[in-house]
């Protein structure tokens, strides 16, 4: 069920409607605060809309990353488990 929920983004107070547990949209929130304070530090003159947008950049890429890591821990496991399966059958047919 939705729900407002308020949450404070680099100064500025947004009311979201959202189904997430508060906590979690309170930790996003404050995921979206830190990256965009880090962006305004490395670029002072910069408006608060490039803030924005650079802090979006980065986080969409931090996402990526993490997927394609995923992806990778899954095609291995799936690659051990292929393996695991053929000694298995290996042993069984050995023994039978």
């Amino acid at each position: 069920m939705s729900r407002a929920q308020k949450v404070k983004v680099y100064g500025h107070v947004f009311s979201i409607k959202t189904s997430r547990d508060p906590a979690f949209t309170q930790e996003v929130a404050h995921h979206i605060d830190r990256q965009m304070r880090e962006v305004a530090t490395a670029n002072k003159n910069s408006t608060t809309e490039q803030i924005a947008l650079l802090a979006a950049l980065n986080i969409t890429g931090q996402l990526l990353e993490e997927r394609r890591n995923n992806e990778a821990v899954l095609t291995k496991v799936s690659q051990l488990r292929r393996s695991v399966e053929a000694e298995i059958s290996k042993d069984t047919e050995s023994k039978g």
